[in-house]
This record gives structure tokens, C-alpha cells and sequence, in this order.
């Protein structure tokens, strides 16, 4: 359907059932449609969302009516209020939507002139950024952390801006590259307020749609239009003993003190928490079923098979395997490093690659070419018999 004509069904719906109002003696300027339709929400949401890059705000309260015109009734629902917040997304409204009703229409166009009520509105819900993602990036680049950003729970995209601003005009140090990357970005983040275990169906289905060829299983769903994912391929990879590279480094205790410990005090721990998640997966889940996620992944090395040793959990695992079919082995080979992590995938499956400080998207199979042509390959013996191998100082994302 043509923008314009999204553009009038929805100023019509807003103008009949819509509102728009100052909400506080600060100014702010509120534009809101609320509905019992919890269908008509979602359908909405998604419509501004999708078409016209408006994410609102979705409220729901319980509403109780004792009386109308003076009859007493007993009446209980749920309301749905949808609230467009931030000063980007009243402009966007503004410019596509707007109101049938003149009154209105000044109301936001007097939050837009007006510098004082424009500023508030731009403090107000603009698109919120990962907290943790904006403090560490200050931390890694040697700067000090601002106020504004230490102090508070969320993070919005004008607070960064803000703080931006003052590095430049400063000129104490470049921002970080990522905060410029977050600010232009169209994703927009949202508070996490409360998570519930819901019947569901029987079974659980993965979608996957390849339009022009290419793969896509990341798909908007859910009340108000999440970005949802098919089921995460995870893995878990488990020693039955403390690495050697671990066993001389301090270990780190609870709120990140040391005792002087290392982690190779601690291989007795390390190998009952082994026998703990093969316990667990050996169960299986509430019905029965294989743990077929995370995917568990035992690394084994041939000189403890030579010596007899961790004999129990070496049982186990095979119990393991027999039963369910898993686990996946990792077989220490002499020239792999002590964390080695394996994925099998398609030769013109995309990877992300970190390389002199750029994000690179590169077919798997192109890369690994790259890789073997312009670095010194080595030969080296593995069980399996002789393998290639090269280097490389890059990072898989």
C-alpha cells in the first residue's frame, strides 16, 4: 500500500481517536492514541514502526468503570496507550501524519518552534543505547567516563550527543568509533521489565525466507513488533581439569577480589562441576529429552586417554553419547592451541571479521583462502594425519 495512504488512515484514526496535549508544567508535549483493542495496538504499532520509522511507546494499565452517567456498573479491562515520545518521532508524525484538527496541529507545532519545548522533547525517550557498550567504550579509549553517563540507569541517544559534543569542542580526544556507529544506527533498544513462562504448543518452529537469495531468519513478531530470531545455535565448552594456560593465573573471586589463589588450586572444583552438567544433560529436560542446546562440546586430549585418566567422567561422557547422541568431541591435537572452538558451516556463509580496527563481511570460504595464500603455512601432524597451518591476527565475530 502506498505511503500516503497509511499516512491518511492514520490521521484519520488519529484526529478521531487520538490526543495530543501539554502533560506537565515542563511542556513536554505528548501524542497518544489509546484503545481495549489489544489486536488494533499491535497492528499500529507495527504500522508506524514499519512504514514510517516511529517507534511508540506502549503503556497498559487496568481500568476500572464504577459508572457511567450515573449507572453503576461493574466493568474491569485492560487500556493500551501507545505514546510517541521522543523530538525526532513528533517531527516524523508531524511531517507524515499530523492531525485533521487545527487545534492540534498548533499544539505540536508549538513543541517543534519552540526551542525550550523542542529541547524537552528531545530529552525525553530518545532512542535508548546499551549502557554497558557506551561506558565500556569511554573506558577502552582512555577517557574518562562522564557524570551523565555513570549516573544513570538508562542511556539515551541526546545524553551522548551531548557528551560528544563537548569532546569536540574540547578537543580532548575523538569520541569512540562505536558511539558514532550506535547514534546512526536504526535499531532501537528497549527495557527488558519483566519476563513470564507462557503455555505454549506443542512443537516450536525455526523460519528462515530467502528473498533474492539471501538468507533471513531475524523477523518482527510479538506484541508491539520485537525484532525476534530463530533458536540461538549455542555451545558450551567443558574441561574436565583447569587448563594449563589457567592454572598460574590468580583466580578471580566474588566482586573481583584474589586470595592468592590460582586457578590451579581449584581442579577439584573444576571436575565436579564437569560431573555436575553431565549429570544434568545425562537427565535430560522435564519430558525426558536431550539438552540438544547449548551444544556440549568435551575437549579431550590424547595423553590423558594414554594415562588412564579421569576415567569416571571419560564413562560418563561416553554414557552421554550412547544415550543421546551428544556430545560433540574436541580432540586435542599437538599443534592446537589450549581453546580451540569448531563450526561447521557453508564455504559462502558470511562471517563478520575484525581486521586493523574494521568490520569486514567476508564469505567463510574466501576467507580462509585469503588466509592460506598470503600467510606462511606450516605443516604440522595430527591424529588424523598431516594438516596445514597459518595465523592470522583477525577477530571472528
Amino acid at each position: 500500500m502506498p505511503r500516503n495512504i497509511v499516512c491518511a488512515f492514520l490521521r484519520g484514526l488519529y484526529s478521531s481517536d487520538g490526543s495530543v496535549y501539554i502533560k506537565n508544567k515542563s511542556g513536554t508535549v505528548a501524542i497518544e492514541y489509546s484503545t481495549v483493542n489489544e489486536k488494533l495496538v499491535h497492528d499500529l504499532s507495527f504500522l508506524l514502526s514499519s512504514r514510517l520509522g516511529i517507534i511508540p511507546d506502549i503503556s497498559i494499565k487496568q481500568k476500572n468503570i464504577k459508572e457511567i452517567n450515573g449507572v453503576k456498573i461493574n466493568n474491569c479491562h485492560l487500556q493500551f496507550r501507545l505514546s510517541i515520545n521522543s523530538f525526532e518521532q513528533k517531527y516524523k508524525f508531524a511531517k507524515y501524519i499530523g492531525f485533521l484538527q487545527n487545534n492540534k496541529n498548533k499544539t505540536i507545532e508549538r513543541m517543534l518552534n519552540n526551542e525550550r519545548f523542542g529541547l524537552i522533547s528531545k530529552q525525553h525517550h530518545t532512542k535508548r543505547l546499551p549502557r554497558d557498550i557506551v561506558y565500556n567504550s569511554f573506558i577502552e579509549s582512555g577517557l574518562r567516563v562522564p557524570s551523565s553517563i555513570r549516573t544513570s540507569r538508562n542511556i539515551y541517544e541526546w545524553s551522548v550527543s551531548r557528551e560528544i559534543e563537548k569532546l569536540q569542542l574540547n578537543n580532548t580526544s575523538d569520541a569512540p568509533a562505536i558511539l558514532y556507529k550506535l547514534l546512526n544506527s536504526d535499531i532501537a533498544l528497549d527495557e527488558i521489565v519483566d519476563i513470564k513462562t507462557i503455555p505454549t504448543s506443542k512443537y516450536v518452529y525455526d523460519f528462515e525466507v530467502s528473498p533474492e537469495g539471501i538468507s533471513i531468519e531475524n523477523f518482527l513478531g510479538g506484541f508491539g513488533s520485537v525484532l525476534v530470531s530463530n533458536t540461538v545455535f549455542s555451545s558450551i565448552d567443558l574441561d574436565m581439569h583447569v587448563p594449563d594456560m589457567l592454572k598460574d593465573i590468580p583466580a578471580i573471586h566474588l566482586r573481583g577480589h584474589t586470595n592468592g589463589n590460582t586457578y590451579g588450586d581449584y581442579e577439584d572444583e573444576t571436575r565436579r562441576l564437569f560431573n555436575a552438567f553431565l549429570d544434568v544433560y545425562l537427565e535430560g529436560d522435564y519430558t525426558g529429552k536431550p539438552f540438544n542446546f547449548p551444544k556440549f562440546e568435551v575437549q579431550l586430549d590424547p595423553n590423558d586417554l594414554k594415562k588412564d585418566r579421569y576415567s569416571d567422567e571419560l564413562y560418563k561422557v561416553s554414557e552421554l553419547a550412547a544415550k543421546f547422541g551428544t556430545p560433540y568431541y574436541i580432540i586435542k591435537q599437538p599443534y592446537m592451541p589450549d581453546f580451540s572452538c569448531y563450526q561447521s558451516i557453508p564455504g559462502n556463509e558470511k562471517i563478520l571479521i575484525i581486521r586493523n580496527g574494521k568490520l569486514i563481511n567476508i564469505e567463510i570460504g574466501k576467507y580462509v583462502d585469503s588466509i592460506m595464500k598470503n600467510n606462511k603455512i606450516e605443516k604440522a601432524r595430527g591424529i588424523e594425519g598431516e594438516v596445514e597451518i597459518s595465523n592470522c591476527n583477525d577477530y571472528a565475530i
